[in-house]
């Protein structure tokens, strides 16, 4: 695309009309190319607008993803599980009405607490996947050409990867031949005992 910074403040408007909101975001720059993929949250309702608004947006967009999930079933079982909870929490309360102790009390109101904490989250489950399934989702993914002659870089041939493939295993080597130079006072050391030792075993053997 020509103008990416353009297009990209038309998205975000396009979206915002749409009712929805940028939930993703992810931008990669290289020699060649300033790429950018977002994932976008528009309302069921307003998808086909939104698909419209970016259609006319006069740009090529590389890749286009559209998705929804069906999460029905999901919530549905998190319900459940949530009013279950909420009747087992009602027997500890009678429990605890029937208490005799203060340590038979904390026990009892112990267990509620748990209870109250898994009803709040199975809750804030709930609400989070029935405002989920009220959306679709649209992965846009678009860039803008920097440099063109960059392009043998971002995608070189087989016989410059070959190339490339020697020069790195060349300059691997040169590490390695670096690095043993570095330790050539621990050699020069190891050399030299066994030189003695050699030496020592030789002597022993002419004496014997």
């Amino acid at each position: 695309m020509k103008d990416y910074e353009k297009f990209s403040n038309s998205v975000s408007d396009i979206t915002k009309r749409s009712g929805g909101y940028i939930a993703r975001e992810d931008q990669h720059q290289s020699e060649y190319k300033l790429e950018n993929v977002i994932t976008i949250k528009v309302p069921v309702d307003r998808f086909d607008e939104a698909i419209n608004l970016l259609a006319d947006a006069n740009e090529k967009i590389l890749e286009r993803k559209i998705g929804s999930e069906d999460v029905t079933g999901e919530v549905v079982d998190t319900r459940s599980r949530m009013e279950a909870k909420k009747q087992v929490r009602e027997r500890y309360l009678d429990l605890l009405k029937q208490a005799k102790n203060m340590n038979e009390i904390l026990q009892v109101q112990t267990e509620i607490n748990n209870i109250q904490v898994e009803i709040e989250s199975a809750a804030g489950r709930a609400n989070y996947l029935t405002h989920s399934a009220a959306l679709s989702t649209i992965e846009l993914t678009y860039f803008q050409v920097i440099n063109p002659a960059a392009i043998k870089k971002e995608n070189p041939s087989f016989g410059t990867r070959i190339v490339d493939s020697l020069y790195d295993g060349a300059k691997w080597v040169g590490e390695l031949l670096l690095l043993m130079l570095t330790f050539w006072p621990l050699f020069a050391v190891l050399g030299t005992v066994w030189f003695f030792v050699r030496k020592s075993r030789q002597v022993k053997n002419k004496t014997a």
